[in-house]
């Protein structure tokens, strides 16, 4: 069963490229059910992945943070990302922290291939623990991306910290 987190995906897959439409808020809430597709996904040898964010209303720093875990290589496996139909909103929002030096992001409408069909899935509900972790490896990623986003990002890091030391 879902959580209400005012976000879920819209998925299908051909060949050896995924799609992910995003619809509503993408925030920390949904992080670790993106994370956990993108990782299944490639567990099944995909390495390309598209997100639509098209129907996305906003999107926080956790979610951006976590849209770089797809083009880390994990395990040594090197994954693909492409951004499309990002509105102005979201690509000053991924401007903002510097995502738009690293991603490749198209510009105009672009549909998705008429042959594919679009399953949803609902965000899971999360721990309270892994979502402040998280919250914590996106906001480190972001940091890695640009220095500009420690002195933006740090007080939640440090706030983090003091909520999970044993974490550390």
């Amino acid at each position: 069963m879902g959580s209400n987190a005012g976000c879920f995906f819209k998925v299908a897959s051909a060949g050896d490229t995924v799609y992910i439409r995003v619809h509503g808020y993408a925030s920390a809430v949904c992080c670790p059910t993106f994370r956990a597709f993108v990782d299944k996904m490639t567990d099944e040898g995909k390495r390309s992945f598209v997100v639509d964010l098209g129907p996305c209303k906003m999107m926080d720093s956790s979610f951006m943070g976590t849209l770089l875990s797809v083009i880390e290589p994990e395990g040594g496996i090197q994954r693909k990302l492409v951004v499309i139909n990002a509105d102005e909103k979201n690509y000053m929002l991924l401007q903002s922290v510097g995502l738009t030096k690293v991603l490749t992001i198209l510009e105009g409408d672009i549909k998705v291939p008429k042959n594919l069909t679009l399953h949803k899935i609902e965000v899971q509900r999360a721990t309270r623990q892994e979502l402040m972790q998280t919250v914590e490896r996106a906001h480190n990623r972001l940091i890695e991306v640009d220095e500009n986003n420690r002195k933006r990002f740090e007080p939640l890091k440090k706030a983090l910290a003091k909520e999970f030391p044993e974490e550390k």
